[in-house]
């Protein structure tokens, strides 16, 4: 029996797949200037189960909570992606990726594995994105997330060491959407 793609359930996989606490100076999502420090940008805050210090640079990241971390997931990520009105197999890929990646660009790989042509992907969840993201898949969605990541690898060479670990989240995630 098929289980269903709740919130609930979505974010708890999403924060299996996020780990604790990291507080990995390489990683810019861990600073609340978003950029590695080395030029007085920002403070290493650290990340909480996904919850960042660039994304929430007033929070005490180290302290939150788990009900405020799933309070954050629901208000700033789930209701943002319509997490309700996706469809079923796809809710789960397209919240981990705004987690990792930003709603928008989460919305952006919705919009491509939905057949959307490249030049009206705009990160907006309109009514063009409504009536295509049906079209999508975990397949469709799972190479997006591939097409962004080699991107950002690229224009920034620090970030392949991250590759691998992302590419792998990606694969686990599709597998975890088509078996349900």
């Amino acid at each position: 029996m098929r289980m269903m793609f709740d919130f609930k359930r979505c974010i708890s996989i999403c924060v299996i797949k996020e780990g604790g606490k990291s507080t990995d100076p390489d990683d810019s999502g861990n600073w609340t200037g978003g950029k590695v420090n080395g030029k007085g940008v920002g403070i290493l805050k650290g990340t909480n189960k996904g919850i960042s210090a660039k994304a929430y640079p007033h929070l005490d990241i180290m302290k939150l909570t788990d009900e405020q971390i799933e309070k954050i997931y629901y208000n700033d990520y789930w209701l943002k992606i319509k997490g309700d009105i996706l469809p079923e197999k796809i809710r789960l890929h397209v919240l981990d990726f705004s987690i990792t990646s930003g709603v928008s660009s989460a919305i952006k790989a919705l919009q491509g594995a939905s057949g959307i042509e490249r030049r009206n992907v705009d990160g907006i969840f309109g009514t063009q994105t409504l009536g295509a993201m049906h079209n999508a898949n975990p397949w469709t969605y799972q190479a997006e997330r591939r097409r962004y990541y080699v991107l950002i690898s690229r224009a920034d060479t620090k970030k392949l060491k991250y590759l691998s670990g992302w590419l792998d989240r990606n694969e686990s995630i599709t597998k975890i959407c088509l078996e349900g």
